[in-house]
């Protein structure tokens, strides 16, 4: 499955790769760009203006959804502690299980009132 993952990112990144350089071949002509509080006028091959939009908006939207799965990444932190302390208490039980088995006549009275668990 992996081998598969492999050659598809190969066949996906190649074709992208010839898309771009078919692209940049084709369109060399100049664009002025200027932005509305800015005087400055600005000239670049169209190839590059276009190219550099698609990368910052990839930018863009790889930072916002860094930003949405922060509370997610928190709270799988948080869930992961919580498991590990549960595993714990049932390793812990489990053994106080095991030991009133082995020794039924050994046990106290008060070994059997319920107690509470630590949080």
């Amino acid at each position: 499955m992996r081998m598969l993952g492999h050659i598809l990112w190969l066949i996906v990144s190649g074709t992208s790769l010839l898309f771009i350089a078919s692209f940049v071949s084709v369109n060399t002509q100049t664009v002025s760009l200027s932005l509305w509080p800015f005087s400055t006028i600005i000239t670049a091959k169209i190839w590059l203006v276009v190219l550099a939009s698609i990368g910052f908006g990839l930018l863009a939207g790889g930072l916002v959804l860094w930003f949405a799965s922060l509370p997610l990444q928190a709270r799988s932190r948080r869930l992961t502690k919580k498991l590990a302390k549960a595993d714990a208490q049932i390793d812990l039980l489990s053994e106080q299980l095991a030991d009133t088995q082995r020794h039924p006549d050994d046990i106290a009275t008060d070994d059997l009132a319920p107690r509470r668990l630590a949080r």
